[in-house]
């Protein structure tokens, strides 16, 4: 078998993390895999070796305010290029690359065409711009017209039922992480600080999706009842009225902004608590990986993805979005109760593994050859 994947570029995030890891996976099963992007950038992951891996000569247009426009021109190109590499399938990560491949079927591409969608598309494109507006069309326009999506939860799926995608064409993919490799990134040698006090964690772009700001008002309501600490690992334009809001809280003294971390596991083995405050998520990665590292967590019932990752609340607490008050219970809750945690602890390891590679890997390589035998190529 041969497949091709197709992404923006590989700087950090979920979407380039699973391809990295889906990518490899299937290289070292004897599938003869390739990576195709956009653009050009600075790549937060590296692939592993034997991927071979071509960007785009169109690259500089996926820049700006003109990279929609462009779509159709890279669209022409990726034709090309999957025309000369010939493989037998191609999936591809994130809107503007899955719109570029359903465009290339313009263009004489006749192989199986795979979507992945990480978003909640009608979250992450609220039609606040011309350039969401544009992307919220373009995908309920191109996404029915491909041979099969992968959403990365249910609640992704349900939120693409709404742009027109059919119930049969798709397959929730959670997204796969690697315990061996997340457990081997804790025992990294650091100077993080480290102290007695009950710590919380959170990891994340400080962005409005975030919300940071809730989890920063539920922390000032859990250091009115005992001494704790918080660190938030990310960077992001919030960063400012961040630091303001915690001076008004009068919390800054407890509160650690740690920036963004090439290692974050080793951050979070010292920590107590994870906590995930988001008004939204696709799939939520981070919680799976405070998980593999042995964490409690909770999370906001937020859509989605939190949901299912902790099991309707039996691997982790749940609170509602926006409610400090009931995130500052519920941190508190951990952090006072030993055996609440312990339980907590115990089953997030335990759900974690439900996630790792060595599982999502085989389900993923049955369904892509599920796709091709669906498309007369038997034999793979």
């Amino acid at each position: 078998m041969r497949v091709a994947f197709i992404i923006n570029d590989l700087s950090g995030g979920g979407a380039e993390k699973a391809l990295k890891l889906l990518s490899g996976y299937l290289s070292r099963n004897g599938v003869e895999t390739g990576v195709i992007t956009l653009q050009s950038g600075n790549d937060g992951y590296q692939l592993d070796d034997g991927i071979d891996r071509v960007t785009l000569r169109s690259s500089r247009l996926s820049r700006g305010p003109g990279k929609i426009l462009a779509l159709p021109l890279q669209g022409a190109e990726l034709a090309r290029v999957i025309r000369l590499w010939n493989p037998d399938l191609c999936v591809s990560f994130l809107p503007r690359s899955n719109i570029a491949h359903v465009m290339t079927r313009i263009f004489g591409n006749r192989r199986p065409v795979v979507l992945t969608e990480q978003a909640s598309s009608r979250h992450t494109y609220p039609r606040r711009s011309v350039s969401d507006w544009t992307l919220r069309n373009l995908i309920r326009y191109c996404y029915p017209k491909a041979d099969a999506v992968f959403p990365s939860s249910e609640g992704v799926r349900d939120g693409l039922t709404r742009f027109g995608v059919r119930e049969a064409i798709m397959h929730v993919v959670y997204n796969a992480i690697s315990i061996s490799d997340i457990q081997e990134s804790t025992r990294e040698i650091s100077e993080i600080p480290h102290d007695e006090v009950p710590t919380a964690i959170t990891v994340g772009r400080h962005v409005e999706q975030k919300d940071h700001e809730t989890l920063l008002r539920a922390f000032a309501i859990v250091r009115k009842q005992m001494m704790a600490k918080l660190i938030l690992v990310g960077q992001g334009p919030r960063r400012n009225e961040l630091d303001v809001l915690c001076r008004n809280l009068c919390i800054e003294d407890c509160v650690l902004f740690a920036g963004w971390q090439q290692n974050p596991f080793a951050w979070m083995s010292r920590a107590d608590l994870f906590v995930l405050s988001s008004r939204f998520e696709g799939f939520g990665n981070v919680l799976v990986e405070a998980m593999a590292c042995g964490l409690p967590v909770i999370s906001t019932d937020c859509p989605s993805g939190p949901r299912e990752i902790v099991c309707d609340g039996r691997a982790g607490l749940l609170v509602p979005v926006g409610d400090a008050n009931a995130l500052a219970s519920a941190m508190l809750s951990v952090f006072q109760n030993h055996a609440l945690k312990k339980r907590l602890t115990e089953e997030s390891r335990v759900r974690a593994r439900a996630f790792d590679i060595g599982v999502i890997g085989p389900a993923y390589l049955e369904l892509l050859r599920r796709i091709l035998r669906s498309h007369g190529q038997s034999n793979l």
